[in-house]
C-alpha cells in the first residue's frame, strides 16, 4: 500500500478565487504543499441573486461558514515572500455592509480573522463611524498594507492604510498610527467651529485651537481603543492633532462644514 502525498504548491503573491470553483495547485494551510480549497455561496430559495450564506472548505472540511446575504463575494489568497498564505474574503452587499470583510489565516483546521476590516481593530460597529470595509492594498516582503474604509462620525466617507507584518506566525499592525489616503475633497476640510488641538494623539492638554472658518488639510489618524485623532495641517502651517467623533452629531453640531453622511 502507498500513501498518498500532498505535491508542492508555489503560491503567487496574489490569486482570485471564484465561487463554485474548486481549486487543487493553491497552498492555504501554509504547509507548502497543494490543498483542494472551494468557496459556496448559498442562494435565497426564492431569489438565487441573493446569498444567504458564505462557506469554505479546505480540503473537503468546512472551515469557516457565516451567515447573512450579499450579492457577491470577492475572494483573494495573499502570499508574503516567507511562504505564508493569507486569504481575504468580502461579501458583499447594499451600501457595503456585507457579512464577511477579512483577512484570515489557516490556524487549527479553521480560518481564523487576522485583519477584520469591519470593526476597526476590535471596536464595535460604530464607534468611529458606520459602514466599515477596507482591503489589501498591496503586498511587500513580509508585509502587509490594508486600507480601512469608513463613514466617519468625524470626516464623513474616508479611507485610511495601516501596514501589518509577520511576526510570531501570523500578521501584527505595525503601529497605532496610519495614513489618511482619502477624506472629502483632496483630504481638506473647513471647521465648523473652534475645535481644540493637540501636540500629539498621546497628549490630553490642548495647545492650540483650530478657528471656525480655518482649512485644514488631513494627514493622519491614530485609532486605539475609544481614543481616536486626526492629525491635521492647518493653514499656517502647523500641524497637530484633533479628537474624533464617536458617535453621530447633526449636520448643525458637525465638526467641519463639508462633512456629509450617507447610506
Amino acid at each position: 500500500m502507498v500513501s498518498p502525498v500532498k505535491v508542492s504548491a508555489k503560491n503567487p503573491k496574489e490569486v482570485t478565487l471564484k465561487p463554485g470553483k474548486t481549486y487543487k495547485k493553491y497552498d492555504i494551510t501554509g504547509d507548502k504543499k497543494k490543498d483542494r480549497i472551494s468557496i459556496k455561496l448559498s442562494s435565497h430559495k426564492k431569489d438565487p441573486s441573493i446569498k444567504m450564506k458564505t462557506t469554505v472548505y479546505v480540503n473537503g472540511k468546512k472551515v469557516y461558514s457565516k451567515k447573512g446575504y450579499c450579492y457577491g463575494i470577492t475572494a483573494k489568497i495573499y502570499t508574503l515572500k516567507n511562504k505564508k498564505p493569507f486569504l481575504y474574503l468580502n461579501s458583499w452587499a447594499d451600501n457595503g455592509d456585507g457579512p464577511v470583510n477579512a483577512l484570515f489565516q489557516y490556524q487549527s483546521r479553521k480560518l481564523k480573522k487576522v485583519i477584520n476590516f469591519q470593526a476597526l481593530f476590535g471596536t464595535k460597529y460604530g464607534t468611529y463611524g458606520t459602514h466599515p470595509g477596507g482591503s489589501v492594498v498591496k503586498v511587500k516582503g513580509n508585509t502587509v498594507t490594508a486600507r480601512f474604509d469608513l463613514m466617519s462620525w468625524t470626516i464623513g466617507p474616508s479611507s485610511y492604510e495601516y501596514q501589518y507584518k509577520y511576526k510570531k506566525g501570523t500578521l501584527k499592525r505595525t503601529s497605532s498610527t496610519g495614513k489618511v489616503t482619502t477624506a472629502l475633497y483632496n483630504n481638506t476640510a473647513t471647521a465648523k467651529k473652534n475645535i481644540k488641538v493637540y501636540k500629539t494623539a498621546k497628549v490630553r492638554s490642548s495647545y492650540t485651537v483650530l478657528k471656525r472658518g480655518q482649512r485644514v488639510q488631513f494627514l493622519k489618524a491614530y485609532v486605539k481603543g475609544r481614543n481616536h485623532f486626526l492629525k491635521i495641517r492647518m493653514s499656517n502651517k502647523k500641524t497637530g492633532w484633533i479628537k474624533g467623533q464617536l458617535k453621530y452629531s447633526d449636520f448643525d453640531n458637525r465638526m467641519f462644514q463639508e462633512v456629509f453622511w450617507a447610506g
